[in-house]
C-alpha cells in the first residue's frame, strides 16, 4: 500500500511580553518628531549639499551666499522675447487695475531699496543668461499687499530654469515636532524672519540666470531695461532647500555661544515661522535676545514677536512686535490670543492654519515619558486623542460641534449577558415600598468595557 506523506517546517518563537512601554510606543506613533522621507535621500540630495557646504560662505555685506545648485551648469537658450511678450500682458493688466499697478510698484521699490536686485550689464554670455517672467498674487488674508513670484516654471525651446535647478532634501523641521515642542511649556514665543528668502545672497557668476525686464522707477510708459536678482527669489525650485539650509548654518556656527538659542533656531522654525516654550520668564528673555543676535550676524531680520508674558514683551523693541501688540496695554496681565502658523503658501501639506492657545499645556512625548503604570494607559489615550481633536478641530475657519445623545445607552447587550448588570430600585421610585430587581440592556457609565465598546462601534 502506497503511502503518501508531507512534512512541514514548523518554527515555534516565543513573543516577547506586552509591557507599557510597548504600548506606549504604539500610542506614540502619531506623534513622532521624524520625517517619514528621512530614510529616501537620493543622489541629487546628497549633491545638493554636499554642493552647499562646499561653497557657502559670507560675503562682503555679511550675508551668506551660495551658488544656485545646478544639477549640472546648463547652456541655456535666449528667452528674452518671452520675457518681453509676458511683461506686455502685465503692463495691460496694470492697466486695467490701478490698486494692482500701486502695490506691484511698492514691491518692486522695496525690493530696490533692500538691495535684492541691480542693474544688469548690458553685455551677458550665451548659455549663462535667463530673463525670468514675474507676476504678482495676492495673500487671502492680506488684500493690502501684493507678492512678486518670479516664474521659474515658463519655458523656452523646452525648458526651463527650475528643470536644471536641484531641490535638495526636505530640510523642513517636522510640523508635529515644532508644534509639541510649542505646547510643552507654559511660556509661549512666536517670530518670523523677514523675506527669508531674500535674506540668502546668490553668488555673482550666476546672477544672470535671474535676469529680469522691469520700468525704471515703475514709469509703464518708458522702455523696459535689464535687472537682475541678487538673492534667492521665491518661485525658484532651489529656494526653499537654500533657506533652510541657510537658517540650520547659520545655527551650527553660533551653537557653542549660544546653544539654547541656536538649538531654537535649528529645530523649531516651521520655514519662517519660529515656535517655542520655555519654562521661566528669565529663560524667555535669553532666547529671544541670543535668538536675535545670532540672526543678525547672519543679516536675517526677527520679527513679528508674540508672547504670552508681558515681562517678555517688554524687553522687545516694540517695532520688533507683531503689528497687533502696538496697542496692547502692557499694565495689563491679558495678552490676546494670536494665530500662529499661517501656511497658505503651502496649500496641500496637513494643515493650512492652527491657532494654538498660549496657555501651554504638557505634550504628551512628555506625558508618556514619565509614566510606567498600567493604570495610565486609558489617560495616554485620552491625550492623545484631545490633542488630535484639537488638531483637526483648528484645521479650517468654519467651525461645526455636536453631541450624541446619551452614547453609552445607544449600544446594548446580548440578552444573555444582561443578568450580570442587575441593580436593585424601588418602583417608581416609591422608597417606602420593598426594592425590587432589575437588570439593564444597555452598556453602563462606568463600567470597564464601556469606552472599547463604543470605540469598535
Amino acid at each position: 500500500m502506497d503511502v503518501a506523506g508531507a512534512c512541514h517546517r514548523i518554527t515555534v518563537k516565543e513573543l516577547p511580553s506586552v509591557t507599557p512601554s510597548s504600548v506606549i510606543k504604539v500610542l506614540e506613533t502619531d506623534f513622532l518628531d521624524t520625517n517619514s522621507k528621512e530614510g529616501n535621500v537620493s543622489q541629487e540630495d546628497i549633491q545638493f549639499v554636499q554642493f552647499l557646504n562646499e561653497n557657502v560662505h559670507y560675503n562682503d555685506e555679511g550675508h551668506l551666499e551660495m551658488p544656485l545648485p545646478f544639477r549640472e551648469r546648463p547652456q541655456l537658450p535666449n528667452n528674452k522675447q518671452l520675457a518681453i511678450a509676458r511683461l506686455k500682458h502685465l503692463k495691460s493688466k496694470m492697466e486695467r487695475n490701478q490698486k494692482y499697478k500701486e502695490d506691484y510698484v511698492r514691491f518692486m521699490i522695496s525690493v530696490f531699496e533692500d538691495g535684492d536686485a541691480e542693474e544688469a550689464d548690458s553685455t551677458s554670455q550665451d548659455g549663462n543668461t535667463w530673463y525670468i517672467p514675474h507676476h504678482g498674487v495676492y495673500h487671502p488674508r492680506k488684500p493690502e499687499k501684493v507678492r512678486v513670484v518670479f516664474d521659474c516654471t515658463a519655458k523656452s525651446e523646452n525648458t526651463s530654469l527650475n528643470d536644471h535647478l536641484l531641490t535638495g532634501p526636505d530640510l523642513t523641521n517636522t510640523l508635529i515636532g515644532v508644534l509639541c515642542r510649542f505646547r510643552q511649556y507654559q511660556i509661549a514665543i512666536t517670530c518670523d524672519v523677514e523675506k527669508m528668502f531674500h535674506r540668502f545672497h546668490v553668488n555673482p557668476e550666476d546672477r544672470d540666470f535671474l535676469r529680469f525686464l522691469w520700468w525704471q522707477d515703475g514709469k509703464t510708459d518708458t522702455e523696459p531695461k535689464e535687472y537682475r536678482m541678487r538673492v534667492h527669489i521665491f518661485g525658484a525650485a532651489s529656494s526653499p532647500g537654500c533657506a533652510n539650509y541657510g537658517m540650520k548654518f547659520l545655527s551650527r556656527e553660533h551653537e557653542k555661544d549660544y546653544p539654547e538659542a541656536a538649538s531654537f533656531i535649528h529645530k523649531n522654525f516651521y520655514v519662517d515661522d519660529g515656535l517655542i516654550s520655555v519654562d521661566s520668564v528669565q529663560k524667555a528673555k535669553q532666547l529671544v535676545s541670543q535668538a536675535r543676535e545670532i540672526c543678525a550676524k547672519g543679516k536675517l531680520r526677527l520679527h513679528k514677536f508674540v508672547c504670552n508674558k508681558r515681562e517678555v514683551l517688554d524687553v522687545i523693541p516694540e517695532t520688533e512686535r507683531a503689528c497687533n501688540d502696538k496697542d496692547v496695554n502692557l499694565n495689563y496681565s491679558d495678552i490676546p490670543m494670536q494665530s500662529v502658523l499661517e501656511l497658505d503658501t503651502f496649500p496641500k501639506t496637513v494643515v493650512k492654519e492652527l491657532t494654538v492657545i498660549f496657555a501651554g499645556k504638557v505634550t504628551l512625548r512628555h506625558f508618556m515619558k514619565n509614566v510606567h503604570k498600567w493604570t495610565n494607559l486609558k489617560r495616554h489615550r485620552q491625550k492623545k486623542t484631545l490633542l488630535l481633536c484639537q488638531t483637526i478641530f483648528r484645521q479650517y475657519q468654519i467651525a461645526i460641534t455636536c453631541d450624541v445623545e446619551k452614547m453609552f445607552h445607544r449600544f446594548h447587550v446580548n440578552p444573555e449577558d444582561r443578568t450580570f448588570l442587575r441593580f436593585l430600585w424601588w418602583q417608581d421610585g416609591k422608597t417606602d415600598n420593598e426594592p425590587k430587581e432589575y437588570r439593564m440592556r444597555v452598556h453602563i457609565l462606568e463600567q470597564h468595557l464601556h469606552q472599547d465598546v463604543r470605540t469598535m462601534a
